[in-house]
C-alpha cells in the first residue's frame, strides 16, 4: 500500500468515527467569502449530519446575537461567538440557550482608541453595539491593505502598552480586538466539554489562517478550496469546492462514512 492511499483510509476511519463538526461561519457557510448568503447545500448538508448523529457547532467572531440567531434556526447544537468569548448550547429544544460568559475583560475602549486614532484606515463594525468582549474593526480600503493597517494597529497598541491586555487577530473580514486568552480554541474546548466529546471526534472546516486556532487540535482539519494558503497548507484534507459548497461536500463524506460504518 503506497503512502496516499494509506493516508486515504487513515482519513477515512476518522471520518467514520467524527462526533461532531465545528465549523466557521463567514467565508466557510457562505457562497463565497466576499458575501454573506448561505447556499442551500449547507442546509442539506446539516440535514445529513443530523440523520447521522453528528452534532453541529458553529466557531465564529461573530456577535453573538448573529451566531446564535443562525445555530438557532439552522438547527446546529451549539455555538462559540465573539472569538470564544460566548458558549451557548441548546438543550432538550428549549427555546431559551445555555449561556456561558468564559471571558471577563471588555476592550471596547481599545476598539475606540483604535478608530479614533485611525479614522482613514478602519472603522468600528455595526456589530460592535451588540457586542460584549470582542470588538470589531472594518478596513475601509478594503483586505488588500490589511497588512500595512495592522501594522499601524499594532504600533498604537504598542506605545499605548496594550498587548498585555488583548488577542489581535484578522479574519479576512475585520481585525478584531478580544481580551487576553480569548480564541476560538478555548471556546470550542468548553463547549465540547459541556457536550461530553473529546476533540480528537470532531472535524473542524474554516476558510481563514485565523481558523487555525480551533482547527489545530480538531482529529480532521478541514479547509475549504478558496481557504488562505496558510490554512489549507496545514489542513488534512482541501474541498473541491469553495466555501460552502465546500462545507456541504464534507458534510455528505461524513454522513457516507458513518452509513459504511453502520452497514458493518
Amino acid at each position: 500500500m503506497n503512502e496516499k492511499m494509506a493516508r486515504a483510509l487513515e482519513l477515512f476511519e476518522k471520518l467514520k468515527n467524527v462526533e461532531a463538526i465545528a465549523t466557521d461561519l463567514d467565508g466557510t457557510l457562505t457562497e463565497n467569502r466576499q458575501g454573506y448568503r448561505i447556499p442551500v447545500e449547507v442546509i442539506e448538508g446539516m440535514s445529513l449530519l443530523r440523520k447521522a448523529g453528528v452534532k453541529i457547532f458553529f466557531v465564529s467572531a461573530n456577535s453573538f446575537p448573529i451566531v446564535y440567531g443562525l445555530a438557532r434556526y439552522l438547527g446546529a447544537d451549539g455555538a462559540v461567538a465573539e472569538n470564544g468569548c460566548f458558549v451557548s448550547t441548546f438543550e432538550g429544544g428549549t427555546k431559551r440557550p445555555y449561556i456561558v460568559e468564559p471571558c471577563k475583560d471588555a476592550p471596547r475602549d481599545v476598539a475606540k482608541l483604535i478608530a479614533e486614532r485611525l479614522p482613514n484606515l478602519v472603522r468600528e463594525s455595526w456589530q460592535n453595539e451588540f457586542r460584549k468582549h470582542d470588538f470589531a474593526l472594518e478596513l475601509i480600503g478594503g483586505a488588500h491593505n490589511a497588512k500595512d493597517t495592522i501594522k499601524e494597529i499594532k504600533r498604537i497598541l504598542s506605545d499605548e502598552g496594550l498587548f498585555e491586555r488583548i488577542e489581535l487577530n484578522y479574519s479576512g473580514y475585520a481585525v478584531h480586538i478580544s481580551p487576553k486568552g480569548a480564541g476560538k480554541l478555548a471556546g470550542l474546548k468548553y463547549l465540547l466539554s459541556m457536550q461530553g466529546i473529546n476533540i480528537s471526534r470532531v472535524a473542524g472546516i474554516g476558510d481563514s489562517a485565523m481558523d487555525w486556532d480551533f482547527i489545530r487540535e480538531t482529529g480532521i482539519k478541514v479547509a475549504v478550496s478558496n481557504a488562505d494558503e496558510e490554512l489549507r497548507e496545514k489542513s488534512d484534507i482541501i474541498t473541491d469546492y469553495e466555501s460552502g459548497f465546500g462545507f456541504a461536500q464534507l458534510c455528505k463524506a461524513i454522513a457516507e462514512a458513518k452509513l459504511v460504518k453502520d452497514q458493518r
